[in-house]
């Protein structure tokens, strides 16, 4: 993958896979140690890890509607079976309300008379 595509281009040209793992941890620890701070100033005593940020992402994607196909693709994941453990929590009532939720937030508000 090309390094210019990435969110948070940590690595850098010619570095070797075991760079690239040793870089790719730090960058976790870093992430995490910041999300803890964060839970915290919110009032949330829970450790903070990269994992909760993805797991939301795909939750409120397919609560959203979704489809686990296109949440593996956002997620960069390889196997579709990956994916659906990320949102196989989720029951079908949860994902209609949800998405019935969704269609008000794109409806156009009443016009008022000027």
């Amino acid at each position: 993958m090309d390094p210019e595509s990435y969110l948070f281009p940590i690595f850098e040209p010619g570095m070797t896979p075991f760079e690239q793992y040793e870089r790719r941890q730090l960058f976790i620890a870093f992430i995490n140690k910041w999300l803890t701070f964060i839970f915290k100033e919110v009032g949330m005593n829970k450790k903070g890890r990269c994992y909760d940020l993805r797991y939301t992402f795909a939750t409120i994607q397919s609560l959203g509607g979704a489809t686990v196909n296109d949440i593996q693709e956002f997620l960069g994941q390889a196997d579709p079976r990956t994916t659906k453990r990320y949102v196989a929590s989720l029951s079908i009532t949860q994902r209609r309300l949800a998405s019935a939720r969704m269609d008000v937030l794109t409806q156009q508000p009443p016009k008022t008379a000027a």
